[in-house]
């Protein structure tokens, strides 16, 4: 992501940080909408998993109140379909490592969260190489 030059508005370059946590953070303003100005920051979770990016955004949703979260990652069990730089966005998701440790087993709970018929379609017609 730090490699992205498109779009940048006035060829601002990225402003490296940190978060308070010491992980590794960077701002940059991009040409939004209608010409606005669209601001980025961007972080990397020391760790995978539900809960290490909980732990990484909260505070990072405290400080900057930001309008929209988006996350980039592995999209497990689809190497051969996927390539780098691929946009993927899930219509399902399914949280699998949650649940409670029993003396002999860990008893999990599945919950899912199926992504708005109207954001899938609208997805579906975008032109992500023309934007």
């Amino acid at each position: 992501m730090l490699q992205v030059e498109a779009g940048a508005w006035d060829a601002t370059p990225w402003r490296p940080s940190t978060t308070r946590e010491g992980l590794p953070l960077a701002f940059r303003t991009f040409v939004g909408k209608g010409g606005a100005p669209l601001r980025i920051a961007l972080t990397q979770a020391g760790e995978m998993g539900m809960l290490a990016a909980a732990g990484t955004l909260a505070p990072l949703i405290e400080a900057y109140a930001p309008k929209c979260i988006a996350m980039c990652g592995v999209c497990a069990g689809r190497p051969v379909q996927t390539s780098l730089g691929d946009v993927i966005a899930a219509d399902r998701l399914f949280v699998h490592d949650a649940g409670k440790q029993l003396p002999d087993k860990v008893e999990q709970d599945l919950q899912t969260y199926i992504l708005r018929e109207d954001w899938k379609v609208a997805l579906q017609h975008f032109d992500f190489v023309g934007r």
